[in-house]
């Protein structure tokens, strides 16, 4: 069928060139997806013939250039027809960019008729598509990481920003909750994180406004929101300064625990309380603006940080190891869940023990961690009696079977030691044997050497008489034919006379 389409659209157009009859005029475009590209990327491409009469039948063959592109998919050559309708058709294609430089895609040998026979005059456009490589591309991405302004609604900024000064602080009342960061970047291909709406609490609370440029250079930007507090409580645990969060709404509960209110300094603060294990949370925020909770002490007004441990049936709060086990277990630090934790340990095992408090039941407990599957299960005296009986069992086994190993080896060294002695013997006896079969062989290779040479001897003998009698033999038969030679001879000449 489609033969036959294209050899009837072929025919309809040779006709109507030979009639010269003028029509309508249309187009060819070239449209694509990019106008420039990097070597080895796919670029697509539609082409498209549209007229202002209903199209008849049309051709032609795509033009590019072969040494930048390759042709992916779409027919090289278009023979079609149209239906008494349609004044537009278009055509996709793709190619594979292989060369840089600048490429073409165009039409060539076209021809169309419109519904009634007669010629389209058509006229064809082409796009250019510049090809570059990948390095090419990266060196001529911007490397502006700049913003071109930084602001906090409502409020100033301290220094007044410049695009060169990364560091900012701004001072906002006691009850401001949220505050909203503006960042404008002063390259349009460039990228900003971090401004937007934020929730502050009592103290400074930190925000970094990252610039990413085009090339993936980054800058950072820095605020420092300090929320008024008249009065502060703070901490100091390890060197290190902390102030006590005051809002709940900057505090994040965990499972088991109910807000609650504590008094510290003259002042009531928000607290979290466990009924269960009876621990009592405190949120803390660093001088980096972070908040963490801490685990407080009103006995001695102490603070420690609280990590929970998660495994799948059951949650722990670490504890410090306050008893004595087995000399072959040595104290060492290790991590669940990225949580640093004290442990004993055996050298290169992947087991560990392990304190904590179990945070449904509020008990103390020894765990067994298993490092290699991260679980845990209730360590007891018991198990450290089963093992120690266990051991006392394979010692005795062991020596046991050591006393009987003894007594094997021993049987086994005196066995090969004969089997060595009764070897060399036997070595001896073919060493001696293989000698003596070495001299009767020698032996009879001279005695069949002098045989040889006394048969060699006759041999010569032999022939030397035989060559004496051939000679004379021959002598007597040489005075034979002369002295008969001599007798014709004489009678001869007795004839003649």
């Amino acid at each position: 069928m489609k033969r036959i389409t294209k050899y009837l659209t072929l025919f309809i157009m040779t006709f109507a060139f030979i009639l010269n009859i003028n029509a309508a005029s249309g187009k060819i475009t070239v449209s694509t997806n990019k106008s420039s590209a990097t070597v080895g990327s796919t670029i697509n491409a539609t082409i498209t013939i549209s007229s202002g009469s209903p199209l008849g039948a049309w051709e032609w063959v795509i033009d590019y250039d072969k040494s930048k592109l390759k042709l992916t998919s779409g027919k090289l050559n278009i023979a079609d027809v149209g239906d008494g309708k349609i004044k537009s058709k278009s055509y996709k294609y793709s190619f594979k960019t292989i060369a840089k430089g600048t490429a073409t895609i165009t039409v060539k040998s076209v021809g169309a008729l419109d519904w009634d026979k007669n010629n389209i005059s058509i006229s064809k456009g082409s796009k250019s598509i510049k090809i570059i490589t990948q390095a090419e591309l990266e060196a001529s991405y911007s490397k502006d990481n700049t913003l071109k302004s930084l602001s906090v609604d409502g409020y100033d900024l301290s220094p007044t920003f410049s695009k060169n000064e990364t560091n900012y602080k701004v001072e906002v009342p006691a009850d401001t909750t949220k505050v909203n960061i503006n960042a404008r970047k002063n390259d349009s291909s460039a990228s900003v994180n971090g401004d937007g709406e934020h929730e502050v609490s009592e103290g400074e609370n930190k925000f970094v406004i990252t610039v990413t440029a085009e090339n993936g250079s980054t800058k950072e930007y820095t605020i420092i929101v300090s929320v008024v507090d008249p009065n502060p409580i703070n901490v100091k645990i390890n060197d290190k300064n902390y102030v006590i969060v005051k809002r709940t709404s900057s505090i994040e509960k965990p499972d088991g625990f109910e807000f609650n209110e504590i008094e510290l300094d003259e002042q009531k603060v928000p607290s979290l309380y466990n009924e269960v294990t009876k621990l009592t949370l405190l949120g803390l925020k660093d001088e980096d603006g972070n908040i963490k909770l801490y685990l407080y002490n009103k006995n001695d007004n102490s603070y420690k940080e609280y990590n929970e441990i998660s495994f799948e049936k059951i949650k722990i709060l670490p504890l410090d190891i306050d008893k004595k086990f087995d000399n072959s277990y040595k104290q060492k630090n290790i991590k669940i869940n990225d949580i640093e934790i004290k442990a004993l340990a055996q050298k290169d095992s992947e087991y560990a023990i392990i304190k904590g408090k179990d945070l449904t039941t509020g008990k103390d407990n020894y765990y067994l961690y298993d490092s290699k599957t991260n679980t845990v299960i209730r360590y007891t005296d018991e198990m450290t009696k089963s093992y120690k009986e266990k051991i006392k069992m394979y010692t005795e086994i062991i020596v046991f079977l050591g006393a009987e190993t003894t007594i094997i080896i021993f049987i086994l060294i005196c066995i090969l030691l004969s089997k060595v002695r009764k070897n060399k013997k036997r070595k001896r006896r073919l060493l001696e044997e293989m000698k003596k079969k070495q001299e009767e062989e020698e032996l009879k290779m001279q005695e069949e050497q002098k045989r040889l040479e006394e048969q060699k001897t006759k041999e010569e003998e032999q022939k030397k008489k035989t060559t004496v009698k051939k000679k004379t033999t021959t002598k007597k038969n040489t005075k034979a034919t002369k002295k008969a030679n001599t007798k014709k001879k004489v009678e001869v000449t007795k004839e003649n006379e």
